[in-house]
């Protein structure tokens, strides 16, 4: 995972256990992961719904041949 700069060992085992303090902790990481590594870019979801780029990831990337008929 160093691909990802992830460097937070996940247990499995203690998040299927359902013990809350494990997956508050886990959470909090991911939303601080998450605030750090997103796009700060603002996000159309309605003008994605309607066929117009919604942020950087279209950037060149074709629409699917469901999407464009």
């Amino acid at each position: 995972m160093a691909k990802h700069q992830v460097d937070k060992p996940i247990d499995p085992t203690r998040m299927v256990k359902c013990r809350f303090q494990d997956n508050f902790e886990f959470l909090q990481w991911l939303r601080r992961y998450w605030e750090a590594y997103s796009p700060k870019t603002h996000y159309d979801a309605a003008g994605r719904r309607n066929g117009k780029p919604g942020g950087p990831t279209d950037a060149g990337r074709p629409m699917s041949s469901a999407s464009s008929s």
